[in-house]
């Protein structure tokens, strides 16, 4: 039997978490948040890096901004993340069927690798990826997904929309959530009203900056907020030492992970934040935009000159572009304690 929940519309977005959640959220229950929102309510900028298993990537996990999603997002949610074994992707499969059976949509978190309804995912390497389940059709191995981030080599924003195979999403499987519907109704627009994205509270985003500041250094080195900026930085030094074709392929990583759902997303949220939410601002929402616009392009260029280093297997200036690491996360971190302080909380 197909099940297919309706009127499903996809807009292209800047990640593939807070995009897909956007989208699930104003079709499945006429909620309307922003991007930055979801980013924030997701905590999204309290990065972690893990030098033990993961010397040189830094992110913040789906599963804990799924339990920060589930504190402070207008829905009641539920998920799990974990690797299904093959004998249990049956009852996986019968389950999603359940929920969407009863109108509740899912988010599949999964290795892009898996994902084979486009050439992007087939030519490149695989990478955590999130996508929407809003229909399935069990007897005919069947998924239908929406992929609000489908980011092509040349970095334009591409989406699907249609059928998928269901086994070849469950094999890439990492995690699942399901969206339950609004924690109070009548909160939140009614889906037959205009689409206009609500207010973010302000707190919210204060409280992210707070937690990223105040990020420390626990066991085994394992570090959060700004600490694994600092720690990730500093871990960098011994890159050269590498064999060339590690280095360069370490370089793509660097820079891979940190436009992906860290420091470049962090000032792209923060731009729309301000644009959304002026009056909440004691200074002028112009400048603080032009401020958060230099930093990305700073950043933006520093990261464009580990690429190329790494393409060139060049290590001869790996000292000076982390030197200017740091003084970039020194910047970050006055930027945003200045930030913080100029929010308007009623």
């Amino acid at each position: 039997m197909q099940i297919i929940i309706p009127q499903m519309r996809i807009e292209a977005g800047a990640h593939c978490l807070f995009a897909s959640l956007r989208n699930l959220l104003a079709a499945g229950f006429g909620i309307r948040l922003s991007e930055a929102d979801i980013y924030f309510r997701c905590d999204g900028m309290n990065v972690e890096y893990l030098p033990l298993s993961r010397p040189y990537w830094i992110g913040r996990s789906g599963d804990a901004m799924m339990r920060q999603f589930a504190a402070l997002g207008p829905v009641r949610t539920r998920y799990h993340f974990g690797v299904p074994e093959p004998a249990a992707r049956l009852a996986v499969a019968e389950d999603i069927a359940r929920e969407l059976a009863a109108g509740r949509l899912a988010l599949l978190f999964a290795h892009s690798g898996c994902l084979t309804y486009h050439q992007v995912y087939r030519d490149n390497p695989s990478r955590p990826h999130v996508i929407g389940i809003y229909g399935i059709d069990l007897a005919r191995d069947t998924a239908y997904v929406i992929d609000s981030f489908l980011l092509d080599i040349g970095g334009t924003v591409h989406t699907y929309q249609g059928p998928a195979p269901l086994s070849s999403l469950l094999a890439g499987m990492y995690g699942l959530t399901y969206l339950e519907g609004p924690h109070a109704a009548g909160e939140w627009a009614d889906a037959d009203e205009p689409s206009v994205n609500e207010p973010t509270p302000i707190a919210y985003v204060r409280d992210g900056i707070g937690r990223f500041l105040g990020g420390s250094v626990g066991e085994w080195g394992n570090a959060q907020g700004l600490a694994a900026y600092r720690s990730f930085f500093e871990r960098l030094t011994t890159v050269p030492e590498l064999d060339d074709a590690t280095f360069t392929q370490t370089c793509k990583e660097l820079y891979y992970c940190l436009r992906i759902g860290t420091v470049m997303h962090q000032w792209a949220y923060l731009q729309q934040i301000v644009r959304e939410n002026t009056s909440a601002l004691r200074s002028s929402a112009d400048a603080w935009l032009e401020t958060f616009a230099a930093e990305e392009q700073e950043w933006q260029k520093h990261l464009l000159g580990f690429y190329k280093n790494g393409l060139r297997a060049y290590k001869a200036n790996w000292g000076v572009a982390l030197e200017r690491s740091h003084r970039l996360v020194d910047r970050q971190a006055a930027v945003l304690r200045q930030f913080a302080d100029d929010l308007i909380i009623d």
